[in-house]
Parts: structure tokens; C-alpha cells; sequence
């Protein structure tokens, strides 16, 4: 089901949320526009035509996860919650507001069991390495969308790009610091 909601700006981000046998899942934006342009993604495809209008701020972040979750029936799907920070944006060109968005969500009380999420085209490896120095006390999951095998293809897939090798060093990086899960995201173009 996905979900629009407006800022008290004016501007309008959507959220998607996924209802599982296993699982609910809510992908939450992190930006209105982004500046990644990603060729297979719809924030992308939009952003052509206006490009990455501003970030949002810890409060709006968690405010979309709160609207949304008082709509789901708890009750009668009592399965774990995944709050993932992969719906519009780029969660690493507004890093320090949505750790705050992690710790805040994480602190709150939920009625089934929660976990965090967050996705990034890898603009920011020195951001990937600091997210593996920051402690949370939920299940915590990187997925890092690489999306080609080497800088040429991935370059006309992902446009705002780091080098493969800065990468994939950073995400090992951050593994070895933390120990929690990586996930690495392919799309076939």
C-alpha cells in the first residue's frame, strides 16, 4: 500500500507499506527528490524534472512511520516490523536525521517485535564506515545498492557514484566494526 503524505511545507513524500505472511515491512522516505537519479528508480525518474528539494528532518521521518503504523492491524498480524529507510531519497545525504529517526523509533514501543533498515547507492562510504561505529539496541541491517560490477556500467545506472573498490572496502569495513548484516542489492537493467 503506499501512502502520500504532505510536509508542512507543501512538499509530498510517499511511503510504502508491505504486508507479509512473515513480516510487515514500511519503506520510509528520507528525502523529497534525490540527487542520485538512479535510471530503474521512480525518485530518480521524478527527480529529472525536480531535482532533490530538501531533506527531512529527523521528526518527519518518524511522524511518516507513526501515521502509517496506527493504520495496520497489529492484533491480527502479529508478525515482526521492519521500519526500512529506502523509499524516496538518499538516506546517507541526510545521515545524522535519520540516525536520529533510528534511535527515536527504537526507543518507542511497539507491539510486535522491530527492527531498522537502511539502503544506500553508496555515495557516502565514509558515512558507511561511521554507521558501523553507532550501537542501536534493535536488529540493524545495511543493504548497499551496488547494481553493476564495475564504475562504467554502474555509472550509467547509478549517475551520483563512488568507485566500486570505495565501496565494497567501506561495507567491509563497517562489517568488521559492527558485525551486523550487509545485503547487497542488484537490479538487472
Amino acid at each position: 500500500t503506499k501512502y502520500l503524505q504532505e510536509t508542512s511545507d507543501g512538499f509530498v513524500v510517499e511511503a510504502t507499506y508491505i504486508k507479509r505472511s512473515e513480516k510487515h515491512t514500511l519503506c520510509v522516505s528520507t528525502q523529497v527528490g534525490c540527487v542520485v537519479g538512479c535510471r530503474f528508480c521512480a525518485s530518480g525518474l521524478r527527480s529529472e524534472g525536480a531535482l532533490h528539494q530538501r531533506s527531512l528532518s529527523s521528526v518527519e521521518m518518524v511522524e511518516e512511520c507513526c501515521n502509517i503504523t496506527g493504520e495496520i492491524d497489529f492484533a491480527a498480524h502479529r508478525k515482526p516490523l521492519t521500519f526500512a529507510f529506502m523509499g524516496e531519497g538518499e538516506p546517507f545525504l541526510n545521515f545524522d536525521e535519520c540516525v536520529k529517526a533510528f534511535h527515536a523509533l527504537a526507543a518507542m514501543k511497539w507491539p510486535v517485535p522491530m527492527q531498522l533498515a537502511v539502503s544506500t547507492s553508496g555515495v557516502r562510504p565514509d558515512l558507511i564506515r561511521r554507521l558501523g561505529e553507532i550501537t542501536f539496541p534493535v536488529r540493524f541491517k545495511l543493504q548497499v545498492s551496488l547494481h553493476g560490477p564495475s564504475d562504467d556500467i554502474r555509472s550509467r545506472i547509478v549517475p551520483v557514484s563512488k568507485p566500486v573498490f570505495e565501496i565494497v572496502a567501506a561495507t567491509r569495513a563497517y562489517r568488521e566494526r559492527c558485525n551486523r548484516p550487509v545485503i547487497w542489492n542488484y537490479v538487472l537493467c
